[in-house]
């Protein structure tokens, strides 16, 4: 009886940690712009996604983005940009799917008020934003 009582009194800790530790994440949908349905004659144009902002609390890293992409163009580089600086680039799988993960401190003048998913040479069209 000790032995179940200790495993469910831990396992009650370990899932309030978690939601303790997750309770800072804020999800944000990516939002098509005007250059999503023509760029490219339109190969982009269903593309959707999400962007995960998490706030740490202390350590190297403050913030952490992760961008997910769904249903963009199969195997194609897309370059993601924030306050005009490129967080980095990702190549998307045959179906269409990728994602990124940058990690930023809080003075990093890459962590600006959105995140910009942009066509493959980066300067052609902004596809997709997330506010901040």
């Amino acid at each position: 009886m000790k032995r179940l009582m200790f495993f469910l009194t831990a396992t009650v800790l370990v899932l309030a940690c978690s939601v303790v530790v997750y309770a800072g994440a804020q999800k944000i949908d990516l939002v098509g712009t005007d250059a999503l349905a023509t760029a490219e004659d339109g190969i982009h144009a269903n593309a959707n996604g999400f962007v995960i902002v998490n706030m740490t609390p202390k350590g190297k890293t403050d913030v952490t983005i992760q961008i997910q992409l769904r249903d963009a163009a199969p195997q194609y580089e897309y370059v993601v940009k924030s306050a005009g600086v490129v967080l980095g680039t990702f190549i998307t799988n045959k179906k269409g799917h990728g994602g990124l993960h940058v990690n930023l401190t809080a003075d990093d003048p890459a962590l600006g008020a959105a995140v910009n998913i942009w066509t493959a040479d980066g300067t052609t069209a902004r596809l997709l934003r997330a506010m901040l």
